[in-house]
């Protein structure tokens, strides 16, 4: 039985817990999940609540209340960034496929279990979008992180049964070059979904900005598909590149929109097919 920390705070006073992931930690496959010395927060603590609130839960001098009912200080959490994010997301990755593959589900499987996917929850499937990266991603060059409009958003997908369809994403070939084609062959066994503009920096070039779907800061209404990647523990981590001042970013807002229409519509396609 492979390890994974998960480090559970019990409030007596209030009946309620919060899961709070730290490592070391292992996929079920023995993969080491780089939770780089940090603590990270259920992202069902923070699911359905918009951005607006969300910052202005963290920037109140009295605190703010997650969803399981447990009272937070003012500098007791923060979002994390997006180097911090794209290192977890990482080394959770297969490795071989941006889109749905088999080698995806034991990462996936893992996000799910431990952090928790609180997009659509049907019987077969797991779909999340999570929040970070405060001023990292946007059409514009980013901001100072004072003046930030924008963060990055990634997502993730799991099937809990095989798929009755090919499906098509982005190969990355062994000379670091994406090619597109098959990534999951019809009823090959159970699989997962990273995607480049959801998170994966799979050529780990930290000294560009890959594509990535971001959101807005002010934005003041809440999704129950969407939460925030929270993290405590050290210091935020930019990966070298610096808290955001003018880094230029050329975010894809189309990839998510697409990569989410076609994951519900092979849902949609499974579901009729079962009935």
């Amino acid at each position: 039985m492979k390890k994974t920390v998960l480090a559970t705070l019990t409030f007596l006073s209030l009946g309620v817990q919060a899961n709070i992931v730290s490592g070391p930690a292992f996929t079920d496959e023995g993969k080491a999940v780089n939770t780089q010395g940090l603590e990270w927060l259920s992202l069902s603590a923070t699911n359905g609540m918009s951005s607006k609130e969300m910052m202005a839960n963290l920037e109140r001098d009295s605190g703010w209340k997650d969803n399981f009912g447990n009272n937070w200080g003012y500098d007791d959490w923060r979002i994390a960034t997006r180097f911090e994010v794209e290192e977890l997301l990482y080394s959770l990755w297969g490795g071989t496929a941006l889109g749905l593959s088999t080698d995806n589900y034991d990462g996936t499987k893992w996000f799910n279990d431990n952090l928790n996917l609180t997009g659509s929850n049907t019987v077969n499937s797991q779909i999340g979008w999570f929040r970070y990266g405060i001023g990292e991603c946007g059409l514009s060059e980013a901001e100072a992180y004072s003046d930030a409009t924008k963060g990055c958003e990634g997502n993730a997908f799991i099937s809990f049964d095989v798929i009755e369809r090919d499906q098509v994403g982005d190969i990355v070939n062994s000379n670091g070059t994406l090619s597109r084609g098959i990534t999951y062959r019809a009823n090959s066994g159970l699989a997962g979904s990273f995607t480049r503009n959801g998170g994966i920096n799979f050529d780990e070039q930290y000294d560009v900005r890959i594509n990535n779907s971001s959101y807005n800061i002010e934005d003041g209404v809440g999704s129950s598909a969407e939460s925030f990647v929270l993290v405590r523990g050290q210091d935020a981590n930019y990966g070298g590149w610096g808290e955001p001042s003018a880094l230029v970013s050329n975010a894809s807002f189309g990839g998510t929109a697409l990569f989410s229409v076609s994951l519900f519509g092979m849902l949609l396609l499974r579901r009729r097919a079962s009935n």
